[in-house]
């Protein structure tokens, strides 16, 4: 009996297993025109503090300040965003302060919330080479991406195999898609020692809340 008792479970198990011919809609993504509609984003914004301007060690006496004074063309400022219209736009937006932060940023660049201040991280750091080895197919997948985002404005052109002061690199590799023979390429920014991510306080940036498909969705259907 206990013997077909767990052949009857293993088959139930097996036919309730989702149809790829049938997809089922995943749990919490039925919509309905009384789920709330307002951007739990939006909402956070209007008690946001104001993003971080670089700290004045980094703006007036720094290895970095004098590397971007040096290439400017390095460190060009890129975005679609009409930045004088978006604040037009903002006028009336109950949290100022934060939107004054975000469009100065915008027009000068953001600072990720480093504390720089420790002087036991060395001025030039290369962890490039902190990483596996790769084949062909994901070097070439590799270079091909890099070309990508320097064609969209995204990276800037190539430097050479030297840092200037003030520039860490961080090791790139590729891990395959799910289901697919595809790559997705990653740029670890917390392996190896001195990383970016280890300047950046997890307190200062916990907290904000962003958007999923749910409330997405549920604008759509308030519209």
């Amino acid at each position: 009996m206990a013997s077909c008792a767990c052949d009857i479970t293993q088959k139930r198990s097996i036919s309730t297993k989702q149809n790829p011919s049938h997809p089922e809609p995943p749990r919490g993504l039925i919509l309905s025109p009384t789920d709330a509609s307002f951007s739990p984003t939006a909402r956070s914004l209007e008690y946001a503090e104001p993003i971080p301007s670089p700290p004045l060690n980094e703006v007036y006496d720094s290895d970095a300040a004098r590397t971007v004074a040096q290439r400017p063309d390095l460190f060009r400022i890129v975005t679609p965003i009409n930045v004088d219209w978006f604040e037009e736009l903002l006028t009336d937006h109950p949290n100022q302060p934060f939107v004054q932060s975000v469009c100065q940023s915008l027009h000068q660049g953001f600072w990720p919330w480093a504390d720089t201040s420790d002087e036991s991280y060395p001025s030039i750091n290369d962890n490039s080479t902190h990483t596996c080895s790769k084949s062909d197919n994901q070097k070439q997948f590799i270079e091909d991406q890099i070309c990508e985002e320097i064609r969209l404005g995204c990276v800037s052109e190539s430097l050479g195999t030297k840092l200037y002061p003030g520039m860490y690199s961080v090791p790139m590799h590729t891990v395959p898609k799910p289901n697919s023979d595809k790559l997705r390429l990653v740029v670890d920014h917390t392996a190896g020692d001195y990383s970016l991510n280890s300047m950046i306080d997890r307190d200062a940036i916990k907290g904000t809340k962003l958007d999923g498909l749910q409330s997405l969705g549920a604008s759509y259907v308030q519209i």
